[in-house]
């Protein structure tokens, strides 16, 4: 006859004993244990560049659940080709408006458009790091490696590049659908970053190009050939 033991007083019980007959503790379920240790995680399927893309959609502003290793990486790869497009038209618009045209007005609202694709995409990206330490079983605190200078940049790489472990979508859930709370919080997020952007940019670009002439109320270019006075309300 199998037994098993009371962790309380150690006395001998028949294996389906509820209670202990010694001490009137309760025992647990022995099956209950061995269910809880067979539980299979759920598979999942390979995910291709666009669903990695539709998943992000479709948690965009949510640190909670898991992203897989693939998901991740393909994720960062439409990231860092939407923000290099974003770059390389504000860099054009800027030389093509202002050094062309002289039109500040259409720059700025240029600008603002890409400094709203940066935001956006930043608070994206720390979700989904987020959500990709979960999957390999880990705290998001680790973020907090990246204010090590070099060292834990190097780290942070190696951390995200781990494979899915099982206890991190067992512990963390594998899809947690986004709160209202967490959209609202990733659109004013997205909004204060893009503000940020957007100030510090018009300030490096027309602060170390331009001089602004009192007199005239113009901004003049610093290294023009003719150093000709561009039509600029550096204020406004």
């Amino acid at each position: 006859m199998e037994e098993k033991h009371c962790p309380i007083c150690g006395q001998a019980l028949p294996i389906d004993a509820k209670f202990c007959n010694k001490c009137g503790a309760k025992q647990v379920d022995i099956q209950q244990i061995n269910d809880a240790k067979t539980v299979v995680p759920p598979v999942r399927p390979e995910v291709s560049f666009f669903g990695a893309i539709k998943d992000m959609f479709k948690r965009l502003f949510t640190i909670k659940g898991c992203s897989s290793r693939s998901e991740y990486w393909y994720a960062q790869l439409f990231l860092f080709i939407c923000l290099t497009l974003a770059q390389s038209i504000l860099i054009y618009a800027h030389h093509s408006l202002v050094h062309v045209y002289g039109d500040l007005f259409a720059a700025k609202c240029i600008m603002g458009v890409i400094s709203l694709i940066f935001g956006f995409f930043m608070v994206v990206e720390f979700c989904l790091t987020f959500r990709r330490l979960h999957d390999s079983d880990m705290s998001g605190g680790f973020l907090w490696l990246l204010l090590v200078p070099i060292c834990g940049f190097i780290v942070m790489i190696v951390l995200l590049c781990l494979p899915t472990k099982t206890g991190g979508y067992m512990r963390f859930g594998d899809y947690v659908k986004p709160s209202l709370t967490a959209n609202v919080i990733g659109l004013l997020l997205t909004a204060f970053l893009a503000i940020a952007f957007f100030r510090t940019h018009f300030v490096f670009l027309y602060h170390y190009n331009y001089v602004y002439d009192n007199d005239n109320h113009v901004v003049v270019e610093k290294h023009g050939k003719h150093d000709e006075d561009i039509n600029i309300d550096f204020f406004g």
